[in-house]
């Protein structure tokens, strides 16, 4: 979308929603969580690119950006509960919502739960 304004430069940063635990520690990348974004970003003072550019950029954007109508976001919301449905009745049936597998009780550190028979393939766990 970008490669008529040319050369563009830019720091990628990852982020994940605040609720995602960060396992990774990379000193050669950034990967944030949401609330710390704004931070990062303000750690940068001198800017890169021109306000006209940056302008440029976010007209770019919003005019490739689809809006969902009504219909197609009452249909996504449709989905996504009938998916977390379909998956729970699987789940209480014994069956692996991700592979398919059997669910079979196993003893961990923690506990008793329940994983796939197709572990290490499949590492779907539950406490049921």
């Amino acid at each position: 979308m970008l490669k008529d304004l040319g050369n563009i430069p830019f720091i990628p940063i990852v982020c994940f929603n605040n609720e995602a635990e960060l396992k990774v520690n990379v000193n050669t990348h950034i990967v944030v969580n949401r609330c710390c974004l704004k931070d990062v970003i303000l750690q940068y003072k001198i800017p890169a690119i021109s306000q006209e550019i940056k302008e440029k950029i976010i007209s770019i954007i919003e005019s490739n950006s689809k809006t969902l109508e009504k219909g197609a976001t009452c249909e996504h919301k449709y989905n996504a509960l009938r998916k977390q449905y379909d998956s729970q009745n699987k789940i209480q049936h014994g069956v692996c919502p991700r592979c398919g597998g059997r669910l079979v009780e196993r003893q961990g550190r923690y506990g008793c739960f329940f994983g796939c028979s197709n572990y290490p393939r499949c590492k779907f766990t539950s406490n049921r």
